[in-house]
């Protein structure tokens, strides 16, 4: 499970995650997710439906980091707040990303209080590329990096609308896609 050691006066500690999984999917097929390797990779094998996860543990105080690499397509990377489960529903699908309580990165746009706007950086999802996202709960952050490029974000949660604990929470496109925890 996921832990945080109280940050000192000088420095953060920051917990890499290593035992983070997909635990709870959400799709109006079943059959158009496969989740492998023990819930640590998820791929939409069907186009045309939405399929989205949450992570199994609950973040609520300490800073967390958690590597990924993309493995098929334009996923959406991000958090989710525990208390506001995500929901499937017509007619795109895709409505548990464009919800108040969601925060994070899908190719070239952020998603801040689930409304999508362009991203200042030049980052695309390409396939093989690890995202690394660190998740802040003491100071209401998120932010990545694309270990690939070297390009980065920060984002702030706006606790009002996403609050503690957060739950890791990722969107596979209706295009196809696939992500895997490293």
């Amino acid at each position: 499970m996921a832990f945080s050691v109280p940050a000192s006066k000088n420095f953060d500690i920051i917990n890499t995650v290593e035992d983070e999984k997909f635990v709870q999917i959400f799709t109006s097929d079943n059959e158009a997710v496969q989740l492998t390797n023990n819930g640590r990779s998820i791929v939409s094998v069907k186009r045309e439906i939405f399929a989205a996860a949450l992570g199994v543990h609950l973040y609520s105080s300490g800073i967390h980091r958690i590597r990924t690499r993309i493995d098929k397509g334009y996923p959406f990377l991000g958090i989710r707040s525990h208390s506001i489960p995500p929901g499937i529903g017509p007619p795109l699908g895709d409505i548990c990303i464009s919800t108040p309580s969601t925060y994070g990165w899908e190719s070239q746009f952020r998603y801040i209080n689930g409304r999508a706007y362009q991203n200042h950086w030049k980052i695309a999802a390409r396939t093989g590329n690890v995202w690394t996202i660190t998740l802040n709960c003491d100071k209401h952050r998120l932010h990545l990096i694309d270990e690939n490029t070297n390009d980065e974000d920060e984002i702030e949660v706006d606790i009002n609308h996403a609050p503690l604990p957060w739950r890791f929470f990722i969107g596979l496109s209706r295009i196809t896609g696939g992500i895997s925890l490293i």
